[in-house]
């Protein structure tokens, strides 16, 4: 995707999703400007389908979240 790297961003907080397009545009629009890309994701499942299909060379999770805490999902990708 990147000659960087690729950055991915999970956050379940419906305030933050919200705000996240516009957020999102900014960070993509810098981060671009350096060379990554990213991607973003409400919980740990669609995280996991990101990783499934795009390298991923960093993360910023959310660390509470429903159906999969911000930990597990870190060891998870870890491992994959």
């Amino acid at each position: 995707m990147s000659k960087r790297g690729t950055i991915l961003i999970v956050d379940d907080e419906p305030d933050v999703r919200e705000v996240l397009p516009d957020v999102r545009e900014v960070l993509k629009e810098y981060l671009g400007a350096q060379g990554y890309s990213t991607l973003a994701a409400a919980d740990a499942a669609a995280a996991r389908t990101l990783c499934a299909k795009h390298p991923i060379d960093l993360a910023l999770l959310d660390i509470h979240m429903p159906g999969g805490d911000g930990l597990s999902l870190a060891r998870y990708l870890r491992e994959h």
